[in-house]
């Protein structure tokens, strides 16, 4: 069978052990794997074939979609291509404000959020410190803390996308840490590991920022959340983070195409060969 790798070019160098260790991993499970670069894909929607570099090639067995566009896997998909994530999941791991609709409806807690789309004026008045977000954001970038409706429209003007405005929460009643929140690893829908990131000099405790990153046990609150969740929607590799509101967690998003840096130089888990297995094992029944 073959299994193939999609990302785009700038993403492809970033990640460059990341995918040939997965490469590895699912040739160790013979399934004959490769990348392609989404921009030297052309997506033919009536023939559902495509061609790469001008050429056209066979349609895989499966497709593992690291572009964080849904439409991507839509395609393949609808070509009958088994896609790692699904459409659904890939739709709210990369928008902000449809993953917290979708978590609240399953009775979990979620930020009090509004959504800013582009041109729309907010009329509500801002009093009190909140968080913005470019909506398809990740690692962390364009988000920003607003303590009025200046500061808000003066960060609108300078990001081209939607936006998600939320409550700023407090992780705890101490003074520190400033940012603190729990990624929890995902594969084959059934948690890998937690990994509580924190930091005393941002309330973005992304581990990409320079936050700490540990090992951590999930409390009974938050194994309810990520049950919740997985019971809702079936993810086959991605990431699900909480946030805390003075120590009571909280859902904050689901990253689609989750970083592994944090596991591979604090624990001796191989996410990559995990997700090849469950690779493997959904392929081969």
């Amino acid at each position: 069978m073959q299994c193939l790798i999609i990302y785009n070019e700038e993403d492809a160098e970033y990640n460059e052990w990341f995918i040939n260790h997965l490469i590895e991993c699912l040739e160790k499970y013979d399934i004959d794997a490769g990348l392609l670069i989404k921009e030297k894909i052309y997506f033919d929607g009536l023939t559902h074939e495509i061609k790469y570099n001008g050429e056209a090639r066979p349609l895989p067995d499966a497709i593992v979609n690291r572009t964080r566009d849904f439409t991507v896997s839509m395609f393949f998909e609808q070509a009958g291509v088994k896609v790692f994530n699904s459409t659904f999941v890939t739709m709210i791991g990369n928008d902000k404000y449809m993953a917290v609709d979708f978590v609240k409806n399953t009775g979990v807690p979620v930020p009090e959020s509004y959504l800013l789309k582009k041109g729309d004026k907010f009329e509500q008045i801002i009093d009190k410190e909140m968080v913005v977000k470019s909506l398809h954001g990740h690692g962390g970038s364009e988000v920003y803390a607003v303590s009025s409706n200046d500061e808000l429209e003066e960060i609108r003007k300078r990001t081209e996308d939607d936006m998600i405005l939320q409550e700023k929460l407090i992780p705890s009643e101490e003074e520190y840490p400033l940012g603190k929140d729990l990624r929890v690893y995902i594969v084959g829908n059934k948690i890998v590991a937690g990994m509580m990131r924190s930091s005393d000099k941002d309330f973005r405790s992304n581990f990409s920022l320079g936050g700490r990153a540990d090992i951590h046990n999930l409390t009974d609150k938050e194994l309810s959340i990520v049950k919740k969740i997985t019971d809702a929607v079936y993810i086959d590799h991605a990431a699900i983070d909480l946030i805390y509101d003075k120590g009571d967690p909280v859902f904050n998003e689901i990253e689609d195409m989750c970083g592994s840096r944090m596991l591979y130089e604090n624990t001796d888990i191989d996410i990559a060969d995990m997700f090849a297995k469950h690779i493997a094992d959904t392929l081969k029944g």
